[in-house]
């Protein structure tokens, strides 16, 4: 065996290189390039003056790194063949070694799954209209409590739920589908009328559907009729003669809004195909008539001729559905060249033909008039969304202009009529070209707000205990500027904070007991309007006229409203996967074994 003598080793370790020091022979320093990456250099010439690295005259690569960690936090380990770098782990992970490649790994702290949630209930533009409350944890499994009447919670039994339970799905269920929404947020895929239908799709992009049967002669669930459903039955595994929906992928559902009874469906198929089911008289379907009869589909789910002869002849696809109230139902439809169609009820001009009166349209109308028509220089005409209300409708353009459709009561158009007035023509309402959302009141007390691309909230129509968040009780008949901060106006001794923006904007209640609220990237939450049954604040104010922050000592990632009428309440999700909620009790809404108010956010107990 061979040694060998280094002797003195005269290396000097000076740090990070700086370009104010002077550096002399063998002198070694750390270096990041202009990538990114970091190596050690020696100084080989004796004097390196002070100024920009020179590796070329002044250094010489001294050492490199193989999987260099190179940011703060990232961990160095031996792969067993190379050296590589974990990058640092989020909150709420610890660090594990994998059963199966033995290496380490980061891991979510283990929790039992099914206490943990993972997404608050759907709200796209209008909340679920319902006193049962509903969760998606962690696992991926649906929850539900409160209200328990049209077995939508815990089969056939008709009671109200204290204790959050899952939802019967059987073995092998998937987990429920999600999709991404606007500014990012994750909704989940299920949604349920005021009563007799919940649906949901799966990972796997199945229907399931449950729920009470509406009569007879037509059925939102779309498994024939007068059957009950006391679990969730999956729809497109249904091998009947009369279900279209049997073995196709659901990527999107149809929403309604209000309290009304008579229900209706519509779903699109990962093909871009649409579907409708239940209550037709008005032709809101899309059918191309206005019966019920099973032979047309109105207790199965059939698909839209209309619709099916444009992707044959076009390639054309549906993208969206939405839909006003239950009963009195118009129906829109965007399609993937960006154009809208409306069918169903018109008494208010809501279906954009240029007429009003109880009449109806069954097959689609091109609704491409007034401001949606591009020569006449308003908006493009290139439909990206639409945002319906209970009897009218925002048509939201590509170029971020807003449009407005349908029957304007309490101003709720924008346009400046403060009496109840129809527009049978698509009109525009907001031309700055920056509208990102907008959210609609359920009725009979209308009012609307957009969230535009700067993080500014606008508002119009009814303002009953202030729910607009301007400081008053005034009604709104044009466009109208919410207080958010102090800067602002707003007096509320708790505004929105300076240097935060909204990032999610959502109303909830209905008659006149409404309420509105902010989300912002500062993980906070501000609510306005009624609250007499709590809002978060510690009190029961009815009346709450400019934002104000909920008290919450976590980081905010979601929340909503719950509950309707005056039955209502702010539930908010943190970065824990705690769910919080805070106002009315009724029905055990809160989780607990009484139907108190909480005036505090409180957690759910899973």
């Amino acid at each position: 065996m061979t040694n060998i003598v280094l002797g003195k080793v005269a290396f000097t370790w000076r740090g990070a290189f700086d370009t104010t020091e002077t550096y002399y022979l063998q002198d070694v320093v750390s270096y990041t390039d202009g990538s990114g990456f970091t190596n050690t250099y020696v100084c080989k010439v004796a004097t390196a003056a002070a100024g920009a690295f020179d590796s070329t005259n002044n250094f010489e690569l001294f050492a490199s790194g193989t999987g260099v960690a190179l940011n703060s936090g990232d961990i160095v380990y031996n792969n067993g063949t190379t050296i590589v770098a974990l990058p640092i782990g989020t909150a709420n992970q610890i660090l594990e070694v994998d059963a199966t490649t033995l290496l380490p790994t980061w891991t979510s702290i283990p929790t039992a799954s099914s206490r943990r949630v993972k997404y608050l209930e759907t709200y796209d533009h209008m909340q679920l209209n319902t006193l049962s409350r509903w969760a998606v944890m962690e696992d991926d499994s649906l929850v539900g409590w409160g209200y328990g009447g049209h077995y939508f919670i815990r089969g056939g039994s008709s009671a109200n739920y204290s204790n959050p339970a899952a939802i019967a799905f059987p073995k092998g269920f998937a987990g429920v589908k999600t999709t991404t929404g606007l500014n990012g947020f994750t909704i989940p895929l299920f949604w349920h009328n005021h009563r007799y239908a919940c649906f949901c799709v799966d990972k796997n992009s199945d229907l399931w559907v449950w729920g009470q049967y509406q009569t007879s002669t037509y059925d939102a669930k779309g498994v024939g009729a007068s059957k009950h459903l006391y679990t969730p039955f999956n729809l497109s595994t249904y091998n009947h003669v009369d279900n279209a929906l049997y073995g196709k992928d659901i990527v999107q559902l149809g929403h309604q809004c209000g309290q009304e009874n008579d229900e209706s469906q519509h779903v699109i198929d990962s093909d871009g195909r649409v579907y409708g089911c239940g209550y037709n008289a008005y032709g809101q379907l899309g059918m191309g008539n206005t019966s019920h009869d099973t032979t047309t589909g109105r207790n199965f789910f059939a698909e839209l001729p209309f619709f099916a002869n444009l992707k044959s002849t076009s390639n054309i696809t549906v993208t969206q559905v939405a839909k006003t109230r239950e009963e009195y139902s118009t129906t829109y439809f965007v399609t993937s060249d960006n154009k809208v169609y409306s069918v169903g009820y018109n008494a208010s001009g809501s279906l954009g033909n240029g007429t009003t009166g109880t009449g109806t349209a069954s097959i689609p109308y091109l609704m491409n008039g007034g401001s949606l028509d591009s020569s006449n220089g308003e908006t493009n005409g290139l439909i990206s969304k639409v945002f319906a209300g209970p009897e009218f409708a925002f048509i939201l353009t590509t170029d971020g202009n807003l449009s407005f459709v349908g029957r304007t009561l309490q101003g709720v158009s924008g346009l400046g009529v403060s009496s109840d007035s129809d527009f049978t023509t698509p009109t525009i309402t907001i031309s700055s070209g920056n509208v990102v959302q907008v959210i609609c009141a359920r009725y009979d007390y209308y009012s609307a707000w957009a969230l535009l691309s700067d993080g500014t909230v606008k508002c119009v129509g009814y303002n009953g205990y202030g729910k607009l968040g301007i400081g008053n009780t005034t009604q709104q008949n044009t466009w109208t500027d919410v207080l958010l901060t102090a800067a602002d106006g707003n007096t509320s001794g708790a505004p929105v904070g300076v240097g935060e923006t909204v990032t999610k904007i959502f109303t909830g209640g209905s008659g006149s007991y409404e309420r509105f609220g902010v989300l912002t990237d500062a993980g906070k939450v501000y609510v306005c309007g009624y609250g007499g049954h709590g809002n978060g604040f510690g009190t029961a104010d009815t009346t709450i006229q400019f934002l104000t922050e909920v008290p919450c000592q976590k980081t905010i990632t979601d929340a909503k409203f719950y509950g309707y009428n005056q039955y209502c309440g702010i539930e908010v999700l943190t970065d824990d996967g705690q769910l919080w909620a805070a106002g009315a009790g009724d029905n055990r809404m809160l989780g607990g074994e009484d139907d108190d108010d909480n005036y505090t956010l409180t957690p759910i107990k899973f």
